[in-house]
């Protein structure tokens, strides 16, 4: 716990370091070509792998692209996942269509640093409003519900013992397949997969 915290807690004065002539702080939007624009793809790649971007229509037939990043060493709870992905001007990723989900999930299918953790949960950006329904999920930073039948993990959703409303994609073993699981997230860490719309 301790480790992570200080973990956490460097990440975000080396942004501070990288970004001291800035007069805002570089986990906000800057405009290209000012000193934090041009210093934070550096920062941004230290911290993050690149796993992969989709393109694809959304339920409206408008056209999207998104970038898929995951930290390199570092787990958190849904907060501090948050905290971070907005910190380099990410968001924690959600899925539009259950094409882009089935997309992201054979990227971390076919990613060696993904591809070799036994026990793996990715968190998502979405969350079930109240215990009552814990079948309907929404992505935190639009506000829209899933609209898309997400391929569950068997067994899942189950709340387990009404603790878990965060939304996940992962699975159970190194040979398991990958799919959709509620996990806890206030004091549960694990790794988590950021987007950025290009």
């Amino acid at each position: 716990m301790c480790a992570r915290s200080v973990v956490f807690c460097i990440i975000l004065i080396i942004s501070t370091v990288f970004c001291d002539n800035c007069e805002q702080a570089c986990p906000k939007i800057s405009s290209p070509g000012d000193s934090c624009s041009s210093r934070l793809p550096i920062i941004k790649d230290t911290f993050f792998i690149t796993l992969g971007n989709y393109g694809g229509d959304d339920k409206c037939g408008n056209y999207y692209q998104k970038i898929y990043y995951f930290p390199r060493y570092l787990k958190a709870t849904w907060i501090e996942a948050k905290t971070i992905c907005k910190t380099y001007n990410l968001e924690l990723a959600s899925f539009k269509t259950l094409e882009e989900a089935n997309a992201v999930m054979d990227m971390v299918k076919r990613d060696s640093n993904l591809s070799a953790i036994d026990f793996l949960w990715i968190f998502l950006d979405g969350i079930a409003l109240t215990q009552k329904s814990p079948t309907d999920w929404y992505w935190t930073e639009t506000g829209e519900k899933v609209n898309f039948s997400m391929p569950w993990l068997p067994g899942q959703p189950d709340t387990a013992g009404n603790a878990e409303y965060y939304l996940s994609i992962g699975r159970f073993n190194k040979e398991g397949t990958l799919g959709f699981n509620d996990i806890p997230g206030r004091d549960f860490v694990n790794t988590f997969l950021c987007q950025k719309y290009i």
